[in-house]
């Protein structure tokens, strides 16, 4: 490949990379979770609390985004009203951004998103989702198929807040967590997210 295509490729995946994990882990600001009243459960298989509705609800939402997210990144052109379902602002914005980028650049991302979520709290109209979250994907030239740039699939810790609207949970905004994904030795779930 010649130095002049090589840089042009650099420079693309330098500006498209940047917004996928902006959007799949952006620092958006969240305010704390709710009162004292929400309280984390594990979802972590073999845990002695189940899962309420609402949890299993905003935990079902939350899944169904970044699914929506993964469809929509492969097929950028093609908008992403998919997503309205999903998500609401300021997220909504973010991921509509990242796609309009793709799309002005000719790309798209192949992506597939794991998730081992670790506890989800939810009180009235808000819910919190801790996960950890494993993006494994690529960025391809449209035109060309040319695979631009791929992701490491390193687990990361990801925060995301849901708000139910019109009875439906929907995420609007997600964050990278703190410390690192993991159980601790004892076998349980590490809601917080902090280091092991």
């Amino acid at each position: 490949m010649s130095r002049m295509r090589t840089l042009r490729h650099r420079a693309r995946a330098s500006l498209l990379m940047p917004a996928v994990l902006a959007l799949a882990l952006s620092l958006s600001a969240c305010t704390a979770p709710g009162s004292g009243a929400a309280t984390p459960v594990p979802s972590a298989p073999g845990s002695a609390a189940p899962l309420t509705a609402d949890q299993k609800g905003a935990l079902r939402a939350y899944e169904a985004y970044w699914s929506a997210f993964a469809a929509a990144a492969h097929e950028p052109s093609s908008g992403s009203s998919e997503l309205t379902s999903h998500a609401v602002d300021p997220e909504l914005s973010k991921a509509h951004g990242v796609l309009v980028g793709w799309a002005k650049t000719g790309s798209r991302f192949d992506a597939v998103y794991a998730h081992a979520s670790e506890s989800v709290e939810a009180a009235a109209d808000r819910a919190t989702v801790h996960d950890c979250m494993t993006l494994t994907g690529k960025v391809v030239v449209v035109a060309s198929d040319t695979v631009t740039s791929q992701t490491d699939p390193n687990p990361v810790p990801v925060t995301a807040v849901l708000h139910r609207i019109s009875g439906s949970w929907k995420v609007s905004a997600v964050e990278q967590g703190k410390g690192s994904c993991g159980v601790p030795p004892s076998g349980a779930p590490n809601p917080s997210g902090a280091p092991k």
